[in-house]
């Protein structure tokens, strides 16, 4: 296997398969279609070019990035049907909401913004009814899946993840527990002080939590002449100008198929990438427009000259860890006062503070159960499980009907959860570095600058011994969010 010419076709069917993605889950295009995508790239995505890849003259650290991608297409390609199925469910079903069809997505989004909770549940539960309707195909895709993994040669997903994203499951399985055992007390305190202060008492939803976090109260400091801007001449300051960056789009068009969760696609990295969310407006949009932006960076100004596998394929922990670090500027005292001139920010804080410590236990709770399901020989009993898992975890009733909408071949709440430690560790790196301001420092941009020009070679656990630490700890996080919420 010549390394170049594999590498070019890795990359083209990455961009072809990015671009694809974006414009459905954007609301672009109502139907994916990904049979023209593969076609030609059979010989790629199979057991066989996985196993030579093995032996191929290619440097370690690209070589289990290769080996990951085409394990990862082999597995799509194999499932490609019924996930055409279950995507184009989505953009195709409606319920029926004050005497209209509402499209299934635009209604997931809805059911955040409804501020009256009786009206809040009843949209949720159209919602969910349609969201059951999935159960099967999603079933089915979960079994080919299942199936093709033996092809790789591995047991289940979970042995999968384990080697080709360099996972130590152990080590994160204490790293889950110990969160949710470090933060219980604080987390029902501050649920139960929200929920008074906001009247909510009986059957609470986790619905009801999206909409506490909106911070409907807070909107004032909001406007949208000053978000925007606001973001902006953050990156300006760190001598990264948004607007010098013609290879960086943000799409933030209302559009009824959009997906309701903010994405980047970096379709062609680094010459487009693209950062995605719905335009909800407040500290909601805010915190999105901080996030994509610091998703999409690594991919906007990493070397064009760096190996493909370094420019899009690395370590995902690393890219939500930057993610993760620019959107705690939307809990930072001196941010909120010097960009949105907000005079006492102690309401935005803890406000933020409790976000972020519910979608840190989430996580934790969400990996637990990752990994039952992709080990279960009976995936059709776990709906309960999971929602008494989170429903523990997040003290809310979870709704079971979602438990598979969550999950596919990446460990996705492995992702999150490591890139919320990474992204609290690194910002106590720059501050120690630079400044608690560190975002108003051209140095701070600077180190920034050249770790994304880089690319994504370094693993987020070699990241955070860069940084100075042992190892990914969740310690500084749970730390910050315990100084916030006792604001």
């Amino acid at each position: 296997m010549e390394p170049a010419y594999f590498e070019r076709e890795v990359e083209a069917l990455s961009t072809a398969l990015a671009r694809r993605r974006y414009r459905h889950d954007a609301g672009l295009e109502a139907t994916l279609d990904l049979v023209n995508d593969y076609e030609g790239y059979e010989r790629l995505c199979s057991p066989e070019t996985f196993e030579r890849l093995d032996d191929t003259p290619i440097d370690p650290k690209q070589l289990r990035s290769l080996r990951r991608f085409v394990a990862e297409q082999f597995l799509e390609s194999g499932a490609r049907a019924l996930t055409e199925r279950v995507a184009n469910f989505e953009t195709g079903t409606t319920v029926l909401w004050n005497g209209a069809p509402l499209p299934y997505r635009a209604a997931q989004v809805a059911q955040w913004t409804e501020p009256e909770q009786e009206r809040r549940h009843e949209l949720a539960e159209l919602v969910l009814a349609e969201t059951a309707r999935l159960t099967r195909p999603r079933l089915e895709r979960l079994s080919v899946v299942g199936g093709l993994v033996g092809e790789l040669g591995y047991r289940d997903m979970v042995s999968l993840w384990s080697e080709l994203h360099g996972l130590a499951l152990p080590t994160l399985n204490e790293t889950a527990e110990q969160i949710l055992a470090a933060s219980s007390s604080l987390y029902d305190q501050t649920l139960r002080d929200y929920l008074v202060h906001h009247q909510l008492a009986g059957d609470v939803w986790e619905v009801d939590l999206q909409w506490i976090f909106l911070g409907a109260e807070l909107e004032r400091d909001y406007p949208s002449q000053r978000t925007v801007p606001s973001l902006y001449r953050t990156f300006r300051e760190l001598g990264l100008a948004l607007e010098d960056q013609s290879n960086l789009r943000l799409d933030r068009a209302a559009r009824p198929l959009k997906r309701q969760a903010p994405f980047c696609s970096p379709i062609a990295v680094p010459d487009e990438v693209i950062g995605v969310l719905l335009p909800l407006g407040g500290r909601r949009e805010l915190d999105w427009l901080l996030e994509v932006v610091g998703l999409a960076e690594p991919f906007v100004q990493v070397d064009g000259t760096q190996p493909f596998a370094h420019r899009r394929l690395g370590d995902v922990a690393v890219g939500r860890g930057y993610g993760e670090l620019f959107r705690a500027l939307g809990r930072d005292p001196g941010w909120l006062r010097s960009r949105l001139e907000v005079d006492d920010p102690r309401d935005h804080l803890r406000l933020a503070s409790f976000e972020a410590l519910y979608r840190l236990r989430r996580a934790a709770a969400m990996f637990r159960f990752e990994q039952e399901l992709h080990a279960s020989e009976e995936p059709e009993s776990l709906g309960e499980s999971y929602a008494e898992q989170l429903g523990g975890a997040l003290s809310v009733r979870v709704a079971p009907e979602q438990y598979l909408s969550e999950v596919g071949e990446q460990p996705i709440a492995a992702h999150a959860l490591r890139g919320a430690m990474l992204g609290a560790q690194l910002s106590l790196f720059l501050r120690g570095e630079y400044d608690d301001e560190w975002s108003r420092s051209s140095r701070a941009g600077g180190f920034l600058l050249d770790r994304w020009r880089e690319g994504l070679r370094y693993t987020a656990d070699e990241f955070a011994q860069f940084c100075g630490f042992d190892a990914l700890d969740p310690s500084p996080l749970l730390a910050e969010l315990r100084e916030r919420l006792a604001v």
